[in-house]
């Protein structure tokens, strides 16, 4: 008798759990359904025609409803959120999230096609020109100014980048773009870039005038927005000389060093004559330093003056 009281007891025990999870998923659900959506406010927004809509925000919206304008002569406009929300509420009722930051773009040219690979390709290749050792790991492009109505007429000619613009890790450049009528437009573009690049930094101190061999530098990546003006990113054993005193440590310029002259001044070098067929050999003394295909002085045994080209390390020819 107590056995069958207690089966009686957990039947319906399970019942009343079965009862209150049907009630909780219940609740759940309508509370789901019932639940409204949100509008969320981003920080970004492809618009066309100079004109934020409705649908720009909230898809879903069945009216078309121009919220703002915005300047025709920018490509992007920046906006206050709380301003595009304060419009928003005067149609809808729906709750608004704020994931912006407080400051919306309202980019007019994000679906222009504007040659973007030819142009990515060709500042890339400044770059690499520019920088022998360089290393590029995200090059960004993006146009400053806006595009001209018939724009689509227009093909990419070329990009112009001044010196300067390339020493740093942003900067403007131009790009020139053509219609087959040769009328010309000129839109300035910003780039970015993240990029490493080899350096070389002295070993230890260096004397002034001495000639650099591979124990006196060691070759190191660094970011390429900390790279000095003037840096070298190519070094030859033997090739160059210092112009003054390096601290070890000091990333080696331009400024520090000049190549090792074939000739130097006082050096006795194999002077060549050429009259016709007839060449005439003798030694003479160098007046100055140069390199190969340079121009310099030189002074025979005679102390007559001859004016010289360098062919090779102590051997000139007489003009």
């Amino acid at each position: 008798m107590v056995e069958h009281d207690l089966a009686k007891v957990g039947v319906a025990s399970s019942n009343l759990v079965s009862r209150s999870i049907i009630i909780f998923l219940f609740f759940l659900s309508a509370n789901f359904l019932s639940a409204k959506p949100n509008i969320i406010i981003k920080n970004h927004y492809c618009i066309k025609n100079s004109v934020l809509n409705i649908k720009d925000i909230y898809p879903s919206y069945k009216k078309n409803i121009d919220l703002m304008k915005v300047s025709n002569t920018l490509s992007t406009f920046k906006v206050p959120s709380l301003e595009i929300i304060s419009k928003i509420k005067n149609y809808i009722s729906l709750q608004i999230i704020d994931k912006s930051g407080g400051i919306v773009v309202l980019d007019k040219q994000c679906n222009i096609k504007y040659h973007k690979k030819e142009i990515f390709q060709a500042l890339k290749k400044i770059f690499q020109t520019k920088y022998k050792n360089i290393k590029i790991i995200k090059l960004n492009i993006k146009p400053i100014n806006s595009f001209p109505q018939d724009f689509s007429n227009f093909y990419f000619e070329k990009i112009i980048v001044k010196p300067n613009n390339i020493r740093k890790k942003s900067g403007n450049f131009i790009v020139v773009y053509k219609n087959n009528s040769e009328k010309i437009i000129r839109i300035f573009f910003r780039y970015k870039i993240d990029a490493k690049i080899y350096l070389f930094k002295a070993k230890h101190n260096i004397s002034n005038g001495k000639i650099l061999s591979q124990n006196d530098y060691e070759k190191v990546m660094s970011s390429f927005d900390k790279i000095p003006l003037n840096f070298v990113d190519n070094l030859k054993n033997n090739f160059y000389i210092t112009k003054n005193f390096i601290k070890k440590g000091s990333v080696i310029t331009k400024y520090m060093i000049k190549i090792n002259p074939l000739i130097h001044k006082k050096d006795i070098v194999r002077t060549i004559i050429k009259d016709g067929n007839l060449q005439i050999e003798f030694f003479s003394k160098a007046l100055q330093e140069g390199n190969k295909g340079d121009i310099i002085k030189t002074v025979g045994k005679n102390g007559k003056i001859y004016k010289v080209k360098i062919i090779d390390k102590g051997l000139v020819i007489v003009l």
